[in-house]
């Protein structure tokens, strides 16, 4: 029996609040374009020049974030800047001058107007007030993760215990509106989602210390003031007189990947080129609060048209969801070649060309008087092979898409296979991948790997299900990290009883065993298809592997699929066996070794679903395809 140790007194605890919540979907009017800082710079520069000193005086900020502030003016045209004697020395051109008499009886600068909906989760305490931590780094957990964090955390964890007279209460539109609204937006109304009730319980975690004459002190001061006075006093006034929580550190934790029973209408199966295309525009189209992409490859041809000296589509849809006040990030997979590496130049100098057009992008934003820009991450390259693409559907929530689709350096002209999932559950999973491979190969957190955790923790949420679904009406749906892609083609061994097929972009002899071998020896159709060898697989090679799998008992086909002039015609990547399994994915099943540990556990991502004859469906678009 475990001994209760009573009465210690921590210097660093960790309280616990319960928060009710629901999401509403609000009716957005935001500004866009400068801020009460940038107005009052050139009122003051319309008098006279200003040394970097005099202009940090004026607004009493820090000398780097006033450079922050006057850059953006410079690069439009209404202030100079020149180097004096000692320090840069700011003043007003005549465009400037122009713009401020235009300006200056409205106290602000020129701005437009978007209009759009956004999904937020709004938060209501026990004394009645209601909060909005979405602009803040504070994340609320659901019951399910907060209980396994207060197990694991090194802490003492000490949950407020309110005694909540209610199970549900109605939001009060007024407090509910005023809570939502984020600095420069107006709120013009909002829908109910599900309900106009908050139900459900999220948890804040808030970090105490000790201090020698006020007793235990919330050690962030803004979130402090954002609980208000009365929450903070609970908070700081709590209990430590209980029970500490031993926490057995010797006990491995492993996250395994669950999976998840999905109503098939939560679920879009993309299969084409075009009708990805087509998709991927809709998520940006659709983005509400945020947005993710991760490509392997980038090609400036799919960022910017040298012949028509426009940005693609794509581009342009991104261009006005940040217009919306979407977050977008966009992630590079590439692996950068050692300088040692034969081609490294040439790799390089595509590399910092792709790294200019992107800049350029964000460039031409700011020619254009906006402020948002699209997150890239500082172009550090992931070193993964995965494909995905994470967003906030203003309509159906928080989603991401599986998929073999390089979206930034495709034509959208092969076959490409596709999920995407609307589950928030999986979607935080999807997020904390994103954070975790942001890093690239340092190990250390980004700031852009702790926006990504941050919303991934902000998703996930426990789902209960109280409809019983039908095996029509369901899917079974399983992340595959890289090295558990084998795995699948054990299951197919094991369970197929009429047909497998293997799909994949490249071949090579490492196909061997994993794959070729392991198959062969079932008396069942099978057809592994692919577009191109890879240079470590000689034309006899290949020609000698088609002929050993044709005479075996019962023929396996081994078949290239090209068009004309030997073009690709599909750059997916799956397998299917019999009519309800399939696994989509980015790994080259006939080319790469998913053993090797090179690029770690999400170098390659895919996706199981298991439902009713969701392999024939997938077959009955690639078949015609595959056909020369």
């Amino acid at each position: 029996m475990k001994e209760i140790q009573k009465k210690i007194i921590h210097k660093y605890i960790q309280v616990s609040i319960p928060f009710l919540y629901n999401k509403f979907l609000f009716d957005v009017t935001k500004k866009r374009g400068w801020s009460i800082l940038d107005f009052l710079i050139i009122k003051e520069l319309n008098e006279r020049t200003l040394t970097h000193t005099e202009v940090n005086e004026l607004l009493n900020l820090n000398p780097r974030i006033t450079l922050q502030v006057l850059l953006p003016m410079c690069d439009v045209g209404w202030i100079s800047i020149e180097k004096g004697n000692d320090e840069f020395v700011f003043a007003i051109s005549y465009r400037g001058k122009e713009i401020y008499e235009s300006t200056k009886n409205s106290f602000e600068l020129p701005y437009t107007e978007s209009n759009y909906q956004s999904q937020r989760e709004i938060f209501l305490d026990i004394n009645g007030n209601y909060h909005n931590f979405y602009n803040t780094n504070n994340v609320l957990m659901p019951k399910a993760a907060y209980s396994s964090y207060k197990h694991q955390s090194d802490k003492q964890v000490i949950e407020l215990k309110y005694e909540y007279s209610y199970v549900t209460i109605e939001a009060e539109a007024d407090s509910l509106i005023k809570a939502a609204t984020n600095e420069g937006e107006i709120i013009d109304g909002y829908t109910a989602i599900d309900s106009n009730y908050f139900t459900g319980f999220k948890y804040l975690i808030v970090d105490m210390e000790l201090t020698e004459r006020n007793g235990y002190k919330i050690m962030d001061n803004v979130l402090a003031q954002q609980l208000g006075s009365k929450l903070k006093n609970k908070v700081e006034s709590v209990s430590f007189e209980q029970e500490v929580i031993e926490i057995d550190s010797e006990k491995a934790f492993k996250q395994k990947n669950p999976e998840y029973i999905i109503d098939r209408k939560n679920a879009a199966l993309v299969y084409g080129g075009e009708d990805n295309k087509t998709k991927l525009l809709e998520l940006i189209d659709k983005s509400s609060t945020f947005l993710v992409i991760h490509s392997t490859f980038i090609r400036t041809g799919c960022v910017y048209d040298e012949k028509t000296q426009e940005f693609t589509d794509i581009f342009e849809s991104i261009k006005t969801a940040l217009l919306r006040g979407v977050d977008v990030y966009i992630l590079w997979g590439k692996t950068e070649r050692e300088e040692d590496d034969l081609g490294f130049e040439k790799s390089r100098a595509e590399d910092l060309g792709i790294e200019q057009t992107l800049k350029f992008f964000n460039t031409k934003l700011h020619e254009e008087g906006i402020t948002e820009q699209v997150n890239f991450n500082n172009f550090t390259r992931t070193e993964s092979h995965a494909k995905f693409v994470i967003a906030d559907h203003v309509t159906k929530g928080y989603c991401c898409m599986i998929t073999s689709c390089n979206f930034f350096y495709t034509a959208f002209n092969t076959f490409e296979t596709s999920a995407v999932i609307y589950d928030n559950q999986f979607t935080s999973k999807i997020l904390r991948i994103a954070s975790n491979i942001s890093t690239g190969k340092s190990v250390m957190m980004s700031d852009t790997s702790r926006k990504l955790e941050s919303l991934a923790n902000m998703v996930m949420e426990q789902i209960e299900r109280t409809k019983v679904l039908k095996g029509e009406d369901k899917l079974t749906i399983k992340l595959v990290k890289k090295q558990e892609h084998y795995d699948y083609i054990n299951s197919a061994k094991n369970l197929a009883t009429k047909r497998i097929y293997v799909v994949s972009d490249f071949i090579s002899d490492i196909a061997h065993r994993p794959i070729f071998d392991n198959l062969a020896p079932l008396k069942i159709k099978q057809k592994f298809c692919y577009y191109k060898k890879t240079r470590h697989m000689s034309d006899a090679e290949l020609e000698q592997k088609a002929k050993e799998l044709s005479s075996l008992p019962q023929p396996i086909q081994l078949k290239k699929i090209s068009g004309k002039s030997h073009k690709a015609k599909s750059h997916a990547k799956f397998i299917a066996w019999d009519n309800d399994d399939i696994l989509l994915t980015s790994l080259n099943w006939l080319s790469a070794n998913a053993l090797e540990e090179k690029g770690g556990e999400y170098h390659e991502l895919g996706l199981h679903i298991q439902g009713l004859n969701v392999a024939e469906e997938l077959l009955n678009k690639f078949l015609p395809v595959a056909k020369n």
